[in-house]
């Protein structure tokens, strides 16, 4: 069964109200899901700036400092992520992970392509992802340091408490799950269209045949509900 442009738009206009109930359905359960079966997570952030200048703080800093600077950032986020570092965390804040278990929860990268390192630390417990990413800028200036023997790595803020969790996104997953609802419901009401072969009006009869139409039967059932209703009657 072919369709046309205007057929498909008659037909998805015609079961408007389950495209819409199928939206207000996904919606509502990705709400639910996210809300009650997704574990919440917090992200505590905070900034480090990383020179190469260790030598001259006083003297001007060249563009030359500024772009080794910059590579100097991608090497220290490899250090703060190796055992070395996180051995280290995991004894100065005794909360029961391992190095493998801190590494998983940190994301870090330049600010913009600048020298300044921003590390991020997810956890399950927002005082645990302060507590882990402060204990982690306090250890790993000196292991950077040690490490690569040249430039400095300053703390610029240290983590702070977040307020709000990071994931899931709710309004964002609600949404999302509607769109999906919306194109399965679309999608499904025109292949059952599509495969739909039977004759239901003339106009159905004509456009697949492209013959004429010189009689038509009709249908005797409301007659017959007449005759039974009259007859009771």
């Amino acid at each position: 069964m072919e369709l046309d442009l205007k057929k498909l738009f008659t037909i998805l206009w015609q079961k408007a109200w389950i495209i819409i109930t199928i939206f207000i359905l996904g919606v509502v359960m990705l709400y639910l899901y996210s809300t009650y079966f997704l574990t919440p997570l917090y992200t505590s952030s905070a900034t480090l700036y990383v020179t190469n200048n260790k030598e001259r703080p006083t003297s001007a800093i060249t563009t030359s400092d500024i772009v080794v600077s910059k590579e100097l950032v991608n090497t220290c986020i490899v250090i703060i992520k190796s055992n070395s570092v996180l051995n280290k965390v995991v004894e100065k804040t005794a909360l029961g992970y391992d190095p493998d278990d801190i590494r998983k929860m940190i994301s870090a990268g330049s600010v913009t392509e600048t020298e300044v390192l921003s590390l991020r630390v997810t956890n399950p417990s927002k005082q645990h992802a302060q507590i882990l990413a402060n204990a982690i800028i306090e250890i790993a200036p000196a292991e950077i340091v040690k490490i690569i023997k040249a430039g400095a790595v300053e703390v610029i803020d240290p983590a702070n408490l977040p307020e709000n969790k990071s994931y899931p996104n709710v309004p964002k997953n609600s949404i999302l799950g509607g769109i999906v609802a919306l194109i399965l419901a679309v999608v499904i009401i025109l292949l059952v269209e599509i495969f739909d072969t039977r004759i239901k009006s003339e106009a159905d009869l004509t456009n697949a045949f492209d013959i004429p139409i010189i009689g038509v039967v009709p249908s005797l059932e409301q007659d017959i509900e007449k005759i039974k209703k009259g007859r009771i009657a």
